[in-house]
């Protein structure tokens, strides 16, 4: 095992090819802490970052940051990273909708919300948040391109390198899906836009995977479990069969469009539900989660842990063909980050000699 005596850089110039995208006040917050990562441990090395966009509905979020410690300004995202979406209310949504015979069915269920705005979130209302996404789809269709493409612009540069490029370039791009799944803005949101990116891939030509990191209600910090939870049940539904078959999946948008999707098209490439407990550690508050969730993208960014997370411990076709145990629409992926101290593992050793020299010389000690 390598001892390292400090954090090791040996493969800081590794970089994957890959994008974040954050939906909702957690999606935002983890798409932050993960820039903090990158300006701890990268410096102000901003062409090493990774792409990231953050899609909001609550104007307080716009100036989110994160404390990095005394000394050290606060991170927070680039305002061209962010999207803060305008504000709609629940009757101007269901006005638009009953223009079209497709998403009349969208201003039924908006007609039975209590006259709100989108001003400080969705209040937890899944339909809510999709409908302002849609109202507002070519703003968030520009800013998933544009993640997309200075992904690609920066893999056509380093193709011109030499070998000891910052840049590993993949054969696939992988977009990362972040937030919270028992919110209104992620869930109501998430696999209409894990759509568009496959939308916008087939346009630009390349080839993507989209994976979804999402906390669990057991993150929550709110006034109603129960539609956290039903947020929560419905939403898992939906990923499963975004995963599996997204052909049952349609969407209308405000222009009398739908949206649709081939027999046996997958979505999704995996699910990883992220709650505030591992069983043996537990996590504060929803900062520290999205601190642990933004380390993790961290790693699969700018190591190699991206290509050994999946590739290395499975086979993926035989997977999806095992239905033995039931669909298996979710995955996990876990760090642990330890340190080796060179003067106990001295101690240990010589301790561990002097038992075995002890043995050798009296077979019947135990001590």
């Amino acid at each position: 095992m390598k001892t390292l005596d400090s954090h090791d850089n040996t493969n800081k110039n590794h970089r994957a090819q890959m994008g974040i995208i954050g939906l909702g006040t957690q999606g935002l917050i983890i798409n932050t802490h993960e820039r903090k990562w990158e300006e701890q441990f990268l410096g102000g090395d901003a062409l090493a970052y990774v792409n990231s966009l953050a899609i909001e509905t609550a104007d307080s979020s716009r100036n989110y940051s994160v404390s990095r410690g005394q000394g050290f300004p606060a991170t927070s995202l680039p305002n061209e990273n962010v999207i803060i979406l305008k504000e709609h209310s629940t009757r101007e949504l269901a006005s638009n909708a009953r223009r079209f015979s497709t998403t009349r069915r969208y201003a039924e269920k908006l007609d039975l919300l209590p006259d709100v705005t989108t001003l400080e979130g969705a209040g937890g209302h899944k339909i809510l948040s999709m409908t302002a996404i849609l109202a507002e789809l070519p703003t968030v269709d520009q800013g998933i391109r544009k993640i997309m493409t200075a992904e690609m612009d920066r893999c056509r540069y380093n193709a011109r390198c030499d070998e000891g490029s910052a840049t590993s370039t993949a054969e696939c791009l992988d977009i990362y899906l972040v937030g919270s799944l028992y919110g209104s803005t992620f869930a109501g949101s998430v696999v209409l836009i894990a759509s568009r990116v496959h939308h916008i891939a087939k346009l630009l030509g390349i080839k993507v995977n989209v994976h979804v990191i999402a906390t669990t209600p057991s993150v929550a910090q709110t006034h109603d479990p129960l539609s956290a939870w039903a947020n929560f049940g419905a939403t898992c539904k939906e990923l499963m069969l975004a995963q599996d078959d997204a052909s049952k999946i349609v969407f209308h948008d405000f222009c009398g469009n739908t949206i649709s999707h081939p027999a046996r098209a997958r979505l999704l490439e995996s699910v990883v539900f992220w709650g505030c407990s591992t069983g043996q550690l537990v996590a504060g508050d929803r900062d520290e989660v999205a601190s642990s969730i933004g380390l993790l993208l961290f790693y699969l960014a700018h190591s190699k842990l991206g290509g050994l997370s999946s590739a290395s411990f499975c086979d993926a076709q035989k997977t999806m063909l095992d239905r033995s145990l039931g669909f298996r629409g979710v995955g996990r992926v876990g760090i642990a980050r330890f340190a080796i101290n060179r003067d106990s593992n001295r101690e240990v050793a010589f301790n561990s000699a002097l038992k075995a020299i002890s043995r050798m010389i009296s077979p019947d000690c135990k001590n």
